[in-house]
């Protein structure tokens, strides 16, 4: 559980980061 909870920390702060392209990356996508 620990683990699972660093993990998504971690895709959140990435997510935060690289908010901009994440969003242009999967607008991309559709």
């Amino acid at each position: 559980v620990c683990e699972g909870v660093l993990g998504l920390s971690i895709l959140i702060l990435m997510i935060r980061t690289h908010g901009n392209d994440y969003i242009l990356t999967f607008s991309s996508l559709w």
